[in-house]
């Protein structure tokens, strides 16, 4: 008779150690829908060692806390935050939780503007739509009218600016200073260390 739900799999062969246990778990943490994630946890509450239960319910609910609390911000490298993403199903809460990042990070803020209009020539058009409330949008693919920026940031690309280089639509970069009209920028999981220039562009949504 064994004593665990962990001890049972290893003798049948679906575990190959103690790290397999763990893999398993953290995996499930990260991929499985809750309705899952409830029976898991069932499973290993009735039959496996209890002291798993933290891998899919951790005590920190903070994600940016879950996520940056090990790093120290004033020295991050591009290294450092690959791997690291939190995926948000709102624009709102996107930049909300940006914020947050960026409030964690030290240094000099910058706010870029966007500079927003319709293409119409109407006048009437004009009127119905202007500009105050084309600043208050942020339509999916487009950043928010007031940008915070600061070195080290973690940025996303938003268009394809240099396939060949890697620099597309979603490409992550950590900025390394900031310009009046350009960002200088070092791709995230390049082993090249090469520095970019992203300038203003305009955006169409």
């Amino acid at each position: 008779m064994l004593s665990s739900f962990q001890q049972t799999c290893t003798k049948l062969g679906f575990l190959e150690g103690d790290h397999h246990w763990h893999d398993t778990t953290t995996e499930a943490s990260q991929v499985k829908m809750p309705s899952q994630l409830r029976k898991l946890s069932l499973v290993i509450c009735a039959f496996g060692e209890v002291e798993w239960f933290n891998v899919c319910y951790p005590k920190e609910q903070d994600p940016v806390k879950q996520l940056y609390n090990d790093l120290k911000f004033k020295a991050v490298t591009a290294e450092q935050l690959k791997g690291r993403a939190i995926l948000i199903v709102t624009n709102d809460l996107s930049i909300e939780l940006n914020n947050a990042v960026l409030n964690l990070t030290p240094g000099r803020e910058e706010v870029c503007d966007s500079i927003d209009c319709i293409l119409s020539e109407d006048p009437q058009d004009q009127l119905s739509y202007p500009e105050k409330f084309l600043n208050s949008l942020t339509p999916t693919g487009m950043p928010p009218h007031k940008l915070r920026l600061k070195k080290v940031a973690d940025i996303m690309l938003l268009r394809n600016l240099m396939p060949s280089k890697g620099l597309c639509n979603g490409t992550r970069l950590i900025v390394t200073k900031l310009q009046r009209n350009v960002i200088e920028a070092e791709m995230i999981g390049s082993s090249s260390k090469e520095t970019f220039l992203i300038p203003r562009i305009p955006l169409i949504p």
